[in-house]
């Protein structure tokens, strides 16, 4: 059975009544996204907030 939550190590993502859970493959798209001196991201349907929650991280690490 797939838990109601999914953590990384800066954010958690409650995905109890989420429609589309976290999987692999939204996994490895955040990742393998290149982030660029933007200062603004945009996520238009968002889910489970998955990609932009990944990217604002990177975002804070570089």
């Amino acid at each position: 059975m797939a838990n109601d939550f999914f953590e990384f190590k800066e954010f958690k993502i409650n995905q109890k009544n989420a429609a589309m859970k976290v999987c692999t493959d939204s996994c490895l798209f955040g990742a393998l996204v290149p982030v660029k001196n933007e200062y603004k991201i945009l996520d238009i349907g968002t889910g489970t907030g998955l990609l932009s929650l990944m990217l604002a991280q990177k975002k804070q690490l570089t």
